[in-house]
């Protein structure tokens, strides 16, 4: 029974890592997340890009996505950090990884 409920919550904790997080918070389309910057909610992610990447070392992939968080909003960033896929929150205010 033991060995059951440990594969099932490893299983549970691979899915949940698996799962992008885009699909785990309310995203925001292109427009809006522009509207987002214009009105001064998020700076643009070009402003993060290099700190994030001098950061981890990595090369961001795909398009970070602006996303509501249950701290506001925040980018969703891909990087491939020494051949490892990474998916890091940056505060889209500060640029502070989250």
């Amino acid at each position: 029974m033991t060995r059951v409920l440990t594969g099932l919550l490893l299983a549970l904790c691979v899915w949940a890592a698996a799962t992008p997080a885009s699909a785990q918070g309310a995203c925001y389309s292109d427009a809006q997340a522009r509207a987002a910057v214009q009105s001064g909610q998020a700076r643009p992610i070009s402003n993060f890009l290099a700190a994030i990447q001098g950061r981890y070392g990595g090369q961001v992939t795909g398009s970070p996505q602006l996303c509501q968080t249950g701290g506001g909003l925040a980018y969703l960033v891909t990087l491939i950090v020494r051949g490892q896929v990474m998916q890091i929150r940056v505060n889209a205010l500060t640029g502070a990884a989250e």
